[in-house]
């Protein structure tokens, strides 16, 4: 005789799509006292990249630290399955819609095609980056204390930033920064 295999009532996955540093958690909750694997596979190549137990439980959580060099980047796929202690065939739920592919990027953004133009009172930076990134423009009169900024929340690969007002006839210095829908930032 089987038993009847548990069934997910709760399942918390990363989005879709997302770019990660950091952790990967998912959460979820069965009908019933079960034993739960959670796979993470290379999308490319199949091949197992961490497996999760936990046993007995209703709650199950399963956590992958993705630090640089952890993980290489790419996409992987996060499958899940809860069965009971027996295991036969029948009392297996696998969770097969819940496929998840998650890029995970710990490279930093380059910055390149850095240039300015400037006028009397003003100057406008522009530069670019290989991934969509926002930007932060620090700059001052003095090279040891870029106090004054200037953002763009904007995710986008070509930037400009405009500084104004400025002191005429002054030697500003400045440094650009360009993070990441990860978080990395040069």
């Amino acid at each position: 005789i089987f038993a009847v295999a548990p069934t997910f009532n709760a399942i918390n996955l990363p989005v879709n799509d997302t770019f990660r540093k950091g952790n990967i958690t998912i959460d979820i909750t069965t009908n019933k006292p079960a034993n739960a694997t959670f796979n993470i596979t290379n999308f490319t190549n199949g091949a197992v990249i961490g497996r999760i137990f936990t046993t007995n439980l209703t709650n199950h959580t399963s956590t992958w630290v993705v630090t640089n060099g952890t993980y290489p980047n790419g996409t992987y796929n996060i499958t899940i399955q809860a069965y009971n202690s027996s295991v036969n065939s029948s009392e297996i739920t696998t969770l097969t819609n819940a496929i998840v592919n998650i890029t995970v990027d710990t490279a930093n953004p380059a910055i390149s095609n850095v240039s300015t133009s400037k006028s009397a009172t003003s100057v406008s930076i522009t530069w670019s980056t290989n991934e969509l990134t926002n930007g932060t423009v620090n700059y001052s009169t003095s090279i040891s204390s870029l106090s004054s900024s200037s953002t763009n929340i904007t995710n986008l690969s070509q930037h400009t930033t405009d500084i104004e007002p400025l002191t005429s006839s002054t030697t500003y210095y400045f440094n650009i920064t360009a993070c990441d829908r990860a978080t990395n930032c040069n």
